[in-house]
């Protein structure tokens, strides 16, 4: 791992700015897997042009922090998380995650990521809440936001259509009053 390079580092990763460069063409190729998109919001193709522009547009809006995902080991590009709708009057913000690496889902690499991510909004940014919405059926990131202090706070029955089906998209909100005793509790393994 380049350590000049790293804007957060955890047990299992290290978070650290998007360059297109670096990142595009394989955040294209899991925008545009099947397996990684029935998960999000994003239910259309994207095209490489979409891609690079988002990611060169991040940086220039201050609500929006959006960020790579790298394994301390092996230096692997696994997914993206971010930082969205950031509300400095409110004290609030949206988060999202994507493990786009197959090979590393379900495996405590996007929770730790969601750690680092939450110091960076409660220790920094000093916010009181965080949402997140997922899938009903996305198992594993209910688990992993439960695991980071997050709890359902609402559910809007049949909001999502997947594969022919209807599901509920479910609210999950985390404080820093929640959060803070397992932020103390995580740092004691780094």
């Amino acid at each position: 791992m380049n350590t000049n390079i790293a804007f957060r580092t955890g047990k299992l990763v290290y978070l650290r700015t998007l360059l297109k460069s670096l990142h595009a063409e394989t955040a294209l190729k899991w925008m545009n897997d099947q397996e990684v998109t029935k998960y999000l919001m994003r239910v259309y193709p994207m095209t490489a042009r979409e891609e690079e522009e988002w990611m060169d547009s991040q940086g220039r809006d201050p609500k929006n922090v959006a960020l790579a995902i790298h394994t301390l080991d092996g230096d692997k590009f696994i997914g993206t998380i971010g930082l969205h709708a950031i509300d400095l009057i409110n004290r609030n913000a949206v988060t999202g995650t994507v493990i786009g690496n197959k090979d590393y889902q379900g495996k405590g690499y996007g929770t730790d990521a969601k750690m680092l991510l939450l110091d960076f909004a409660f220790n920094e940014l000093d916010l009181d809440v965080i949402m997140s919405k997922v899938l009903a059926f996305n198992g594993r990131s209910l688990a992993y936001g439960k695991k980071c202090g997050y709890e359902e706070v609402g559910r809007i029955p049949g909001w999502i259509r997947r594969q022919g089906a209807r599901h509920d998209e479910v609210i999950l909100t985390v404080t820093q009053e929640r959060w803070q005793p397992l932020w103390e509790e995580y740092k004691k393994g780094l």
